[in-house]
């Protein structure tokens, strides 16, 4: 039977658990970076719908809320205020008629562009700190760790604007 690794029963894997966390808060801060003036223009919960919408466009708000995992009448109550304010159109359904599907707008599709952009500059300008001898065993850890973690489904990591 092995150790688990969340009780630390090894100096070694408690060693590996604390760069974890440090990792993880690390990453967490470059993504709230990454975030720049968008949280200025619409809430958190407002951006992951857009980012939703951007890579998933033609959902129909009972999708979005299970993409979400809320309540219908939250994900409606939101996109009013998403149409309201322009970043988001509703659209009859060419198929059904009685179906309404959502579509980010272009200023939607820009400024979750512009964050997924300073994400990736961000993580360029770490990894330019990262001595060339590291990177590809950086770049094989991060491997392990999505494998590990079972990589998330993208639906996952919407939740998150990612």
């Amino acid at each position: 039977m092995h150790a688990s690794i969340g009780d630390a029963s090894s100096k070694s894997d408690a060693e590996v658990l604390d760069a974890l966390l440090t990792g993880s808060r690390a990453l967490l801060g470059l993504v709230a970076q990454s975030m720049g003036d968008a949280l200025d223009r619409v809430t958190l919960q407002q951006f992951r719908i857009l980012t939703i919408l951007t890579t998933a466009d033609g959902r129909s708000g009972r999708d979005l809320a299970q993409d979400l995992g809320v309540a219908s009448s939250t994900v409606s109550r939101a996109v009013d205020r998403l149409v309201s304010a322009g970043w988001v159109r509703r659209d009859r359904d060419a198929g059904d008629r009685r179906a309404v599907r959502l579509t980010a707008s272009d200023e939607a599709r820009e400024l979750v562009a512009g964050v997924a952009a300073r994400r990736r500059a961000l993580l360029a300008e770490v990894l330019e700190r990262v001595p060339e001898a590291d990177r590809a065993d950086l770049g094989r850890a991060f491997r392990v760790l999505a494998v590990a973690t079972r990589e998330p489904q993208p639906a996952d990591l919407r939740l998150l604007g990612l």
